[in-house]
């Protein structure tokens, strides 16, 4: 069990997300409602005594953050990339549509919007992306103990930092609610 004092805010919706390719880490920027998404996550948190504030470095969550930190508007108030931030990596289903799953995937599990799916060739598997998500919260925990903190991120890897948060196992992580983008969860 974790800590920390943390905002975490998936990026507005990417070019992919509005055509329902699979995009993974794939390099695609925010849309028009995507932008919107962002701003209002940071009018949300505008009036947070954020401290700490990471985004992952693919372009659609540091587009977001860049929207966020605007809105926010606070002196000094700059964002980091960490790489642990990533999405997942999805193997060959990366830039294949959302209706390819089955064809790919050997197991699927449809929960409250989403489509989950691993057994992939050359897939980050979810206990790996759980670890990873346990990484990046002893990170924080470790260096920046008691601050309050903003991560922008991504679907899987989110609802993997959720889990490890609580203790979860990955697939309870999976059984709960979509995380949507510009949405923000606070743990």
């Amino acid at each position: 069990m974790y800590h920390l004092n943390l905002f975490l805010v998936r990026h507005g919706e990417d070019e992919d997300n509005a055509k329902h390719i699979i995009n993974g880490h794939r390099e695609t920027g925010l849309t028009v409602l995507g932008r919107k998404q962002a701003k209002e996550a940071g009018e949300r948190l505008r009036d947070e005594k954020i401290e700490v504030f990471y985004s992952s470095p693919l372009r659609r969550a540091v587009e977001t953050a860049q929207i966020i930190k605007e809105v926010i508007d606070r002196p000094n108030f700059n964002f980091k990339t960490f790489s642990l931030l990533a999405e997942r990596d999805f193997g060959i289903l990366t830039g294949k549509e959302e209706k390819e799953k089955p064809k790919y995937a050997s197991h699927l599990l449809a929960w409250d919007g989403a489509v989950h799916f691993w057994g992939v060739k050359g897939e980050e598997n979810f206990p790996k992306l759980l670890i990873r998500a346990q990484r990046v919260l002893s990170y924080m925990e470790r260096c920046h103990y008691n601050k309050t903190i903003l991560l922008v991120a991504h679907f899987e890897i989110g609802k993997m930092i959720e889990a490890a948060y609580y203790g979860w196992s990955w697939q309870r992580a999976l059984k709960t609610p979509f995380f949507k983008n510009g949405e923000i969860i606070r743990l």
